[in-house]
């Protein structure tokens, strides 16, 4: 369809209930026009765009609010700033149905912040109104990160903490500043949401940005046994991190798959390990030649690692008694995951 006249009437009446495009898995009025979008071909879809450009600003809710709904499908070869100049002022009224967002105002401050790019200035600056002004800006700062960096650092202190995606989206030479201006930050939550972030970050990235936002928790020791992708091994790499307040983290990994459970380790059993850390020492070095196949052990106690191999180990003295403690709560987290 390459009309404009024909191809926004058929939009219209579509949005007004006659069902021009119709599936049998179509839930709201604008599933049809959605799908009909995504099958256009280029040319076709730089006229879907002008015509639902135009229908932005339409005096009937129903065109507004199926244009809003299917905004992103269009974006591009509809720009940011060009859609918010269709839309003009747009109420903050609720949307003739269901399309996600309680306002036709939020829907589309969302849908344009998310396409946008640095270039569509006029879109930037109604954000950062929006950032500042209404009480949906969550969903508006990890745009804004990405679109106007120094700007968001100046308002740090109008964000939240749970905001914790704004810190992936800031460019990585001011992720560093912005964790200090929100700190102290609150003890961490793991979450799904949470563990996404920390997964789109290269994990040496991750680890650094966590210690600064979590110095408290940072390891005072870990021990770490197997391999995530032996063949032979059918538990995979364990670690285990042990604060300086006592909390232990057990973490498995096995071909990608990630288990991982906390406790806090008893005072004896703290008391005894540093002790034996303080007696021996560890050396930056392989302590022994291991044979092939061996299953290593690695040791990392303050700016020091030791790597042996498990069974040497147990005849060693001072990593006789680390292993065996380790091993201890080491039987106790496989339990867990059963």
């Amino acid at each position: 369809m390459n009309d404009l006249h024909e191809l926004r009437s058929q939009i219209e009446r579509h949005l007004e209930g006659q069902l021009v495009w119709l599936e049998r898995d179509h839930v709201h009025l604008h599933d049809g026009l959605s799908q009909a979008i995504r099958h256009s071909t280029s040319a076709e879809r730089v006229v879907y765009a002008e015509a639902l450009c135009q229908l932005l600003s339409s005096p009937d809710i129903r065109h507004r609010t199926g244009a809003i709904a299917v905004l992103t499908d269009v974006m591009p070869p509809l720009r940011s700033d060009r859609a918010l100049a269709c839309l003009g002022q747009i109420p903050a009224q609720p949307p003739a149905w269901n399309i996600g967002y309680p306002s036709l105002e939020q829907a589309a401050a969302i849908a344009l912040a998310a396409n946008a790019t640095p270039d569509d200035a006029k879109t930037i600056e109604w954000l950062k109104s929006f950032g500042l002004q209404r009480s949906y800006a969550d969903f508006l700062w990890v745009h804004l990160a990405r679109l106007d960096p120094d700007w968001l650092m100046q308002q740090a202190h109008h964000i939240g903490h749970n905001v914790l995606g704004v810190i992936a989206a800031l460019p990585e030479s001011q992720r560093a500043a912005y964790i200090a201006a929100k700190a102290p930050w609150p003890p961490e939550v793991p979450t799904v949401l949470t563990r996404a972030l920390w997964k789109k970050l290269p994990e040496s990235e991750a680890q650094r940005l966590r210690s600064l936002m979590y110095p408290a928790d940072q390891p005072l020791f870990v021990y770490q046994i197997g391999n995530e992708y032996a063949p032979d091994d059918p538990v995979g790499r364990e670690t285990l991190s042990l604060t300086t307040e006592g909390r232990l983290t057990y973490e498995r990994r096995h071909r990608s798959q990630v288990w991982r459970h906390q406790t806090n380790m008893e005072s004896q059993a703290q008391a005894t390990l540093k002790a034996v850390l303080a007696d021996i020492g560890t050396a930056s070095t392989l302590l022994q030649p291991c044979p092939p196949g061996a299953s290593l052990v690695q040791i990392h106690y303050e700016n020091q690692t030791a790597i042996l191999d498990y069974y040497q180990g147990q005849k060693l003295p001072g990593y006789s008694q680390i292993i065996q403690i380790m091993d201890t709560y080491l039987q106790a987290f496989r339990q867990a995951d059963k």
